[in-house]
């Protein structure tokens, strides 16, 4: 999937944080970080974009299947499993407990796996 976005700043040496219009495959994804009406992610900054250039960035399909996954289908399951083992309490507690392993995940390894980059500055 190719985005356009704005950089809107330099994270380090090698990411850029790029900003785009949140599109109608954005709710369905969850690779970038949402802002207000805005969504953005840390790519790989390999052509050296500055901030305020207009660019483009990849990001791999697989990764957003991983997302998807991870959001939608993942406690999906768990609230499923919690409910047949034990009930309702079980199952929302199974449900409360994946969300957190998730953004556990998500904070120590968000730009490890999503391993989106810049392509083309515009």
């Amino acid at each position: 999937m190719i985005e356009k976005g704005i950089v809107k700043e330099l994270l380090d040496g090698k990411r850029a944080r790029v900003y785009f219009k949140a599109g109608s495959d954005c709710s369905k994804c969850g690779a970038c970080m949402r802002a207000g009406n805005a969504v953005y992610i840390d790519a790989l900054n390999e052509l050296k974009a500055k901030a305020g250039d207009n660019v483009k960035v990849e990001i791999p399909p697989r990764n957003v299947l991983l997302a998807s996954f991870l959001l939608f289908i993942l406690p999906l399951i768990a609230l499923m499993s919690g409910f047949f083992i034990g009930g309702v309490v079980w199952s929302f507690l199974f449900l409360f407990i994946t969300y957190l392993l998730i953004f556990i995940y998500d904070r120590m390894f968000h730009f490890v796996s999503v391993k989106s980059r810049i392509v083309e500055v515009l």
